[in-house]
């Protein structure tokens, strides 16, 4: 499924620009269609916005298997990783943007709310004190299960040339 230009540009997440008091975006619905949630909830769980714990503690699973690149993550250390990551890039760029690019959602075969989400993207950022723009890629996997009647992501796979 590819994004509308205007749907693109509706969710374009300025990561820096964004003020800290910022309010967390929509509460996540979970019993919407897979590829709805899917729109909505990557920018629900990044710490530019208050309350993005809770909604990192809404959707993921205590058991979370993940990685960003090569390096390994559970529920505790990823949410920490998030976290610190928005602490570098606020004081080390004047400004990154991350547009998602493209999406494919294949929900479940046997029906409840789980599913397989993938998402690619671009990622640009400005170095303080530097005119030069870097501009990177980026690309998310991630397996949703039905954890007694919750969306919950049991998998991420997040991968970047950016860090």
């Amino acid at each position: 499924m590819k994004f509308s230009v205007a749907a693109a540009l509706a969710i374009v997440l300025p990561l820096v620009a964004a003020s800290p008091a910022q309010k967390a975006p929509t509460a996540i619905r979970q019993q919407q269609p897979l590829a709805d949630w899917w729109r909505e909830v990557p920018f629900t769980i990044f710490p530019n916005h208050t309350g993005w714990d809770a909604s990192y503690d809404a959707v993921f699973d205590p058991n979370l298997k993940a990685t960003f690149n090569f390096a390994p993550h559970n529920f505790t250390s990823l949410k920490r990783f998030f976290s610190g990551v928005y602490s570098v890039a606020s004081t080390k760029y004047d400004y990154l943007a991350i547009t998602p690019l493209d999406s494919v959602v294949v929900p479940s075969t046997t029906g409840g709310l789980g599913g397989v989400v993938y998402m690619t993207g671009r990622e640009a950022g400005k170095l303080k004190g530097n005119s030069t723009v870097r501009v990177e890629r980026d690309a998310v996997f991630a397996v949703v299960s039905e954890v007694n009647g919750q969306r919950k992501f049991t998998e991420w796979r997040e991968s970047t040339n950016f860090f």
